[in-house]
């Protein structure tokens, strides 16, 4: 009669936990009250395979560790004979503690969890049968908690759908699923048709007339080149003129006197002529160290600092003239990113100045050969139209999403994992 209570009371308790952790400590823990054992320890089963959740007293159980793993290893071997039987008694030979395993199922909730017995002595058949009505009053509660609280893998509704195979059909339905293959890429605004305005020669920056976005006019001076020594060679060469000059009208004035000076004449204008190329040629170089706006509009560049003082060569870009109205935006898209793709198709672009709205576009241009970038990123250059570019600036950056023609889910999950399997195989 003792037991009876006793067992009403432990039903009774568990009716009464409200969390799972509470109910895992009642059964390792109060059941002592009706069995004896050495240990007991409580485990779920999910999708995954069993789930050690406590062990009896003040023990933290730690599944990953060598116990742990054997019993696991242990549950899922006795899996298919724990939905059959109401116990099973296994005998550990190396330590000769008897095992006892004990399913806790239901007819509507099948195998929810169990608990795992380990007695230093074999248990006797009134106690087998009083640990067996112990499964019949945890079953319920175990079953109610899972369902409310979706605890781990093991959630009732997850294990009969994987019973029935609905969850496979899912799975293989989301797989088919109708999607775009996409890939996303940085994005950059940057002037269409823009004037690039170059070095005319080799040498350094002298000093730059216009700040970043500064609004120019045709024909106005932007930067300048260093021309100490063009100037100096103007100067040179325009003395040298001048000289050959004065010595041609001296011997000149002495010809009337001394006609035998007439003969070096011919050779002074000769002279001259040379003196004056040079000279002119000088003026010209002098004159092309100062770059001027070939258009009106903007100047874009990164700014004076980095352009002043800088060593350039011969036709190496200083910095460009756009029209601000006029703008695209420049892909890069990396070797390895790149999807199949036509004039046209759409993008969704995500500047980082506006990170909480897209901008519509569609391809413009494809490059069909990748260059590297400045960092050495080999990427294919593509051009993208906006939409409606009335807020936006050239110099903005962020992330752009192409899209490309319609497939099924499983192409475009399985697209990289089969490119990284043919680098490493050749396949």
């Amino acid at each position: 009669m003792d037991k009876l209570l006793t067992l009403l009371t432990l039903e009774r308790q568990a009716q009464d936990c409200r969390t799972p952790e509470e109910l895992f400590h009642v059964i390792v823990n109060e059941s002592r009250k009706l069995v004896s054992y050495s240990r007991m320890i409580v485990w779920t089963d999910g999708v995954m395979g069993p789930s050690l959740e406590r062990i009896s007293g003040n023990v933290v159980l730690d599944p990953e560790s060598q116990y742990g793993v054997e019993l696991r290893s242990a549950i899922a071997a006795a899996r298919d004979r724990l939905e059959r039987a109401e116990i099973i008694e296994d005998k550990i030979e190396e330590t000769g503690v008897t095992r006892y395993l004990v399913p806790l199922q239901s007819p509507r909730c099948g195998l929810v969890g169990g608990i795992m017995l380990e007695c230093a002595k074999s248990l006797e058949e009134n106690e087998r049968e009083i640990v067996k009505e112990l499964a019949r009053s945890y079953t319920p509660m175990m079953a109610l908690m899972q369902n409310s609280s979706w605890h781990g893998l093991g959630g009732t509704t997850i294990r009969k759908l994987a019973t029935k195979k609905y969850i496979f059909a899912a799975i293989l339905l989301v797989l088919f699923f109708p999607t775009r293959m996409s890939t996303t890429v940085p994005a950059e605004i940057v002037p269409k048709d823009a004037k690039l305005m170059t070095a005319p020669f080799g040498g350094l920056i002298g000093k730059v007339m216009v700040d970043p976005g500064d609004q120019v006019k045709e024909g106005d001076l932007l930067a300048e080149m260093d021309s100490t020594a063009l100037k100096a060679d103007e100067e040179i060469a325009y003395q040298d003129w001048k000289v050959t000059e004065a010595t041609f009208s001296r011997v000149s004035r002495e010809s009337l006197t001394s006609p035998e000076k007439r003969a070096d004449l011919g050779v002074l204008e000769a002279d001259i002529q040379e003196k004056k190329i040079r000279y002119d040629y000088a003026k010209s170089q002098r004159e092309k160290a100062e770059i001027r706006a070939a258009a009106s509009g903007i100047a874009v560049f990164s700014s004076r600092s980095e352009l002043e003082g800088q060593p350039v060569q011969t036709g190496d870009m200083i910095m460009k003239i756009a029209n601000p109205e006029q703008s695209e935006v420049l892909l890069r898209i990396p070797v390895r990113s790149l999807i199949p793709v036509k004039t046209g198709d759409d993008v969704t672009i995500y500047f980082n100045a506006r990170p909480f709205g897209g901008y519509d576009a569609s391809l413009k241009t494809i490059g069909y050969e990748a260059s590297p970038d400045a960092d050495g990123l080999l990427t294919y250059k593509m051009t993208a139209t906006l939409s409606d570019n009335e807020d936006t600036r050239i110099g903005w950056q962020g992330t752009a999403k192409i899209k490309g023609h319609w497939t099924v889910l499983l192409e475009g999950l399985l697209r990289r994992p089969v490119l990284m399997l043919r680098q490493f195989t050749g396949l």
